[in-house]
């Protein structure tokens, strides 16, 4: 009786071993991890948009275009968010001509993943610091920055920082299926609810 049972334990336990295989496998395809770097490259494709954009401001009508938009997903201060520090550069119109001003700002959003698109949005878009620097004035200028962080809200909203890749099987699954995407530090990482 003793020898009946051993090769059915044997037989149970690797039974065992293969389900438990499978699901591992399984909770990894729905799992899908997105690096930081990637979401720069994706991001970099995308600031185009933000090239040359005339805006007006309490204090003046300005030219203005995104140089750079560094990418740090979970800062220490902010470990749920998505930072942007971003480069642009302003030409403001006044009465003398056009001055050039550089303008530095940092922003940090809530990662919004939706599924029928298959990307990932930054929304909530907060300012957490800006600066204006031109050879007359260096520090905050709250009335020319408002403008564009609205302009880089406006387009980060309509515009996703990443797309999953929908060819592959974990692309699929999530495409079908609600999933949440949570910040860690230097990646993004999406599970089905």
């Amino acid at each position: 009786m003793n020898r009946q049972r051993s090769p059915m334990r044997a037989l149970h336990g690797a039974l065992l071993a293969l389900l438990l295989m499978i699901l591992g496998g399984c909770a990894q395809l729905v799992s899908y991890s997105v690096n930081q770097d990637e979401v720069q490259a994706h991001l970099d494709t995308r600031l185009e948009a933000l090239q040359d954009v005339r805006l007006q401001s309490p204090l003046a009508a300005f030219d203005f275009s995104v140089r750079t938009a560094d990418v740090t997903l979970g800062p220490e201060e902010a470990p749920d968010r998505i930072q942007l520090d971003i480069l642009g550069r302003a030409g403001v119109d006044l009465l003398m001509g056009q001055e050039s001003a550089g303008v530095a700002l940092r922003l940090r959003g809530l990662p919004d993943y939706e599924h029928e698109d298959g990307a990932i949005y930054i929304r909530e878009l907060e300012l957490v610091s800006s600066r204006v620097e031109s050879r007359w004035f260096n520090g905050e200028v709250t009335e020319l920055v408002e403008p564009v962080v609205g302009l880089v809200g406006e387009h980060l909203e309509r515009t996703p920082v990443y797309e999953i890749e929908r060819e592959s099987a974990t692309g699929r699954v999530l495409g079908r299926v609600p999933a949440e995407v949570r910040v860690e530090p230097g990646r993004l990482v999406l599970r089905p609810r």
